[in-house]
């Protein structure tokens, strides 16, 4: 049996739901890398049925965490490229009020 308990695996994905939810990406960084060594610490291991459904339900969470992240780099994005469409904009717009004087 693993050493992981079904409760450590329930806390994990509660506080990776957590750090998504408060948009907390340091915190989930570190979450992710601590979720790497268990995995790695487990990959050899057989598991109880139980443990099986928490890893499941660790497994939908790290996908959503994912999936948002995704979500807010592209959102990120896009707010770069309108603050950079709107620098252009007003650099065009003094250039052409620097003409007509």
């Amino acid at each position: 049996m693993p050493n992981i308990t079904v409760t450590q695996l329930h806390n994990l994905k509660q506080n990776i739901d957590r750090a998504v939810a408060e948009h907390d990406w340091n915190r989930l960084q570190q979450l992710d890398q601590t979720l790497q060594k268990v995995l790695l610490s487990l990959q050899h291991e057989s598991f109880s049925h139980e443990q099986i459904q928490a890893l499941n339900h660790l497994k939908s969470s790290h996908l959503a965490a994912i999936s948002a992240v995704k979500e807010n780099k592209d959102k990120l994005q896009q707010d770069m490229n309108a603050v950079s469409e709107g620098k252009e904009g007003l650099l065009a717009y003094q250039m052409a009020m620097n003409m007509e004087l």
